[in-house]
């Protein structure tokens, strides 16, 4: 993979994390999101996306690359699957992350599920 200029990271993103609580009068799990770190990004629109309907729902899903500089061997090696990631106000899923050259950048790939009521 080749690497990224940093100049061409031009997008502040947050990374964040799960955190699950329980509610104390019903016992319900509750995920809370805190910021995990934020750095600069390029971001690349993949070439696929689909779009499916479920339960009179239509749901687009749009699937994202962000190329990122590594952050430290302690926090790159904690960075998983179950963060997201927060881009112009939209949460975005995380998939797939992979490491460019060694300990120097890092992709992630992501994807944003967008739901809308079917009104026909």
């Amino acid at each position: 993979m080749k690497q990224v200029a940093t100049g061409a990271m031009d997008r502040l993103i947050t990374i964040q994390q799960p955190t699950t609580t329980s509610d104390p009068n019903t016992n319900e799990q509750i995920i809370s999101w805190s910021t995990f770190r934020q750095v600069w990004a390029k971001k690349d629109f993949a070439a696929e996306s689909e779009e499916s309907e479920e339960s009179g729902q239509i749901r687009a899903k749009n699937r994202v690359k962000y190329t990122c500089n590594f952050f430290g061997a302690g926090a790159s090696s904690t960075l998983n699957e179950k963060m997201r990631i927060v881009d112009n106000g939209k949460n975005y899923s995380i998939y797939v992350i992979r490491e460019i050259g060694r300990n120097n950048q890092i992709e992630i790939e992501a994807e944003y599920i967008a739901e809308t009521a079917d009104n026909q």
